[in-house]
């Protein structure tokens, strides 16, 4: 019989253990701080965002999909009423499936770049970092972030999911393809996850796109065994966004006989819509992609849209949509359209609008309408006067993220909760869906929120934090851009005198990746924020900037505390 023996427990499993355990603790203290926070239902006002996805929610735990078509049914991307539906299978609240989710995210991102740090308390660090992000629990007044039923809740932690798998991937490479190509998995889920939550998920395009192009010149450079298989697997993000995607697509098929994600940012309405914008104004509005001098040119030549015209013209279309400002002038000609029966099926809106969007063309083609370029989008035409707002005010988000602007974490009202009638019908039943509780108590004759001792004390420690990065994560970022440089600089000489460090080629190339990904995603913002809305500069659509500035500004300080080490051990040693 062979004897038994017990393999001696090395320090290194000790480590790891007390890591792991440190990690655990990291992350229910989080969670500890995130109960602090109530759910803000908003039931009478934000019919186009959190009720949309609220009710979307409902109709998925009821076997309806997205439920009763209409003009919003398929309007917006709407994987968060899925995840919405599968917390309310599980009885998880929803305010602790966002943080469970985020804890997932920064996990993620901190052991992703565990072969640049080398250390994995320093990884250890970075998944505080990210963890205990002020962004994370940010809810300001008066309209909320965090706590709001809407779909950028999860949004950040979905991106970070995705540049963590991009990046876990590059920087192992050379490993066996089982032992990486998780990595490429959780870049593919992040990224069709991203895609169907919001309808400017593609913008992690470009950083998904240029990371596989670089590694996969690293891979077929390399000489290693099995880089033909390592190289095939690039794919694998782009075939899982594929198979997501038509998943979705053919969902909607099955319900609604519609083979789209959305019948908002794409197909016939953006036909329409984009053909609407394509007319030349003689004196172009601030924030109006159709202004009036457009709109009545249109109703005079285009007798479908005539019909319309009663009700977008009418005060209360124009007091609702902001007098049809480029953000709300594309809901209110979906709501008009469907007071004219045009949403009563599917099929019967996309004519409409396929046949609105033919009219309109035919029109600029023939040169009856001064008209730019053919196109189809919900988006403003870029102009070139767009151009130094939008960059201003770019510079103006990124300084915004770095300092932690908008990030109070106190949990608001919700408007009508103190009427007994009102929150019976309205908002218990939320309530019950989401597993969360409402504030729903005020001070005397005010909408100020009365707050337990125990949420006070979080909030004061939550502030504090919130002073601490908002001071040391500019420091980094400038530290990060100095490496960036000095790093740029060693890389020009080794490739000038033709010596190869792919590693440390990587780790430059990676880091300047994620810089211009959330440089990118500033910019996008900010070209809404100019071109379409009049709500200014608001966390809740910048918020997936924070957790890649953070990535960004450790790993680059690491760097250039490395740096430095180096060149100071080279220095002492010349000189012995």
């Amino acid at each position: 019989m062979k004897k038994l023996t017990l393999r001696p427990v090395k320090n290194k499993d000790i480590t790891l253990l007390w890591l792991l355990a440190a990690g655990v603790l990291l992350l229910v203290a989080k969670l500890i701080f995130s109960s602090a926070q109530n759910v803000f239902l908003w039931p009478e006002e934000a019919l186009l965002d959190d009720m949309m996805m609220y009710n979307a929610a409902v109709s998925i735990t009821k076997g309806q999909w997205l439920g009763a078509y209409s003009s919003v049914t398929l309007s917006k991307h709407s994987f968060f009423a899925l995840w919405l539906a599968v917390l309310h299978w599980l009885r998880i609240p929803m305010l602790a499936g966002g943080q469970l989710l985020w804890g997932a995210a920064s996990l993620a991102g901190a052991w992703a770049v565990l072969p640049v740090l080398k250390k994995r308390w320093a990884a250890l660090l970075l998944y505080a970092v990210l963890l205990f992000s002020p962004a994370t629990l940010a809810n300001p007044s008066p309209i909320g972030f965090v706590t709001r039923v809407y779909r950028d809740n999860i949004f950040p932690a979905l991106c970070l999911l995705c540049v963590a798998g991009m990046v876990g991937f590059a920087l192992r490479y050379k490993q066996k393809l089982s032992h990486s190509v998780g990595w490429l998995v959780l870049a593919g889920l992040g990224f069709a996850a991203c895609w169907l939550t919001r309808e400017d998920g593609w913008w992690l395009l470009p950083f998904v796109a240029v990371a596989t192009v670089v590694i996969f010149v690293f891979i077929v450079r390399d000489n290693t065994k099995g880089r033909i298989k390592r190289a095939l697997a690039l794919c694998l993000p782009f075939v899982l966004l594929l198979a997501g995607t038509l998943a979705w697509r053919s969902a909607n098929y099955a319900v609604y006989g519609r083979f789209i994600i959305s019948d908002f940012s794409s197909g016939e309405f953006a036909d329409a819509y984009g053909a609407m914008t394509r007319v030349k104004a003689e004196d172009p509005e601030d924030k109006a992609a159709v202004p009036y001098e457009v709109r009545r040119k249109l109703y005079d030549l285009v007798p479908a849209f005539a019909e319309l015209e009663p009700l977008l013209e009418s005060p209360a279309y124009l007091e609702l949509y902001g007098n049809h400002n480029a953000g709300g002038f594309y809901w209110a000609l979906r709501e008009a359209a469907a007071a004219q029966g045009y949403y009563d099926t599917p099929q019967k809106a996309q004519a409409y609008f396929a046949g609105l969007a033919a009219d309109i063309n035919a029109l600029c083609d023939a040169g009856v309408l001064p008209a730019g370029a053919k196109r189809s989008s919900v988006s403003p035409a870029i102009r070139a006067r767009y151009i130094a707002p939008v960059s201003k005010e770019a510079m103006h988000s990124l300084v915004f993220c770095a300092t932690f602007q908008q990030c109070s974490p106190r949990s608001l009202f919700s408007p009508g909760g103190n009427d007994p009638a009102f929150y019976a019908e309205k908002l218990q039943p939320m309530e019950e869906f989401l597993h969360e509780k409402a504030i729903i108590i005020t001070h005397e004759n005010t909408t100020d929120p009365v707050y337990t001792q125990f949420q006070n004390i979080a909030y004061k420690l939550l502030d504090i934090i919130q002073i601490v990065y908002s001071v040391l994560l500019p420091l980094a970022l400038c530290a990060a851009l100095v490496w960036q440089v000095v790093g740029g600089v060693q890389l020009a000489k080794r490739l000038r005198a033709r010596q190869k460090a792919p590693g440390q080629t990587l780790g430059w190339v990676i880091q300047l990746g994620v810089l211009f990904c959330f440089v990118l995603r500033a910019f996008m913002v900010a070209f809404v924020s100019v071109t379409s809305f009049e709500i200014g500069t608001y966390i809740m659509y910048l918020a997936s900037i924070h957790p890649l500035m953070l990535l960004y500004g450790f790993c680059g300080t690491a760097g250039l505390a490395q740096f430095v080490w180096h060149k100071r051990r080279s220095t002492k040693e010349a000189k012995a």
